[in-house]
């Protein structure tokens, strides 16, 4: 006796095609969100490092009487952050891996700060005796949804009265948004 109607074992192409679809919208709101863990979770680590360099900088002040001139002086060099970071180039940025620098005054006088390359955001801060003391402020490529709503969730606000000038790992040509934070 011959069976009629029996299953075969598998998939037919429209269950196929369902699956593959609803994988693709779940990846279209986990990817965002994949991209903006990684990016915080980088800036959680810049942000204690420039804390760090700017203690050491008051530190300085505090025993000198003045700043010291760019990643010159000991208390700065002393700061443990800098491990795997491999040059300080002539315009006194110090190189570290992943994309990273860190530098003093490189911004405009008197500040500390971090730029993140890959995630093309930056994070500066005041020095105490500057002009703005202990103000901070997140700067983020305008074209990179992921920068700026980094910025965002740090609690910046949007502030069009402030431009550092070109900022080559950010976009160049003063193609960022500064947040204030």
């Amino acid at each position: 006796m011959q069976q009629t109607g029996t299953m075969s074992a598998g998939f037919t192409l429209m269950e196929m095609i369902v699956v593959v679809l609803i994988v693709a919208v779940l990846a279209s709101f986990a990817v965002p969100q994949y991209r903006m863990a990684v990016a915080r979770s980088k800036m959680s680590t810049l942000i204690p490092m420039v804390r760090a360099l700017k203690n050491g900088m008051e530190m300085s002040y505090l025993i000198n009487g003045s700043y010291p001139d760019r990643f010159g002086g000991e208390v700065i060099m002393d700061v443990d952050m800098f491990a795997g970071c491999t040059s300080i180039d002539p315009e006194g940025w110090i190189t570290c891996p992943e994309d990273v620098y860190f530098d003093i005054y490189g911004w405009t006088e008197l500040t500390v700060g971090a730029v993140d390359a890959r995630h093309q955001v930056a994070y500066l801060v005041w020095l105490d005796n500057s002009s703005h003391p202990s103000e901070k402020r997140c700067l983020a490529n305008r074209d990179n949804e992921t920068a700026n709503r980094l910025c965002k969730s740090l609690g910046g606000r949007v502030t069009r009265s402030e431009n550092f000038g070109s900022m080559t790992t950010l976009g160049g040509n003063s193609n960022y948004t500064v947040y204030r934070i």
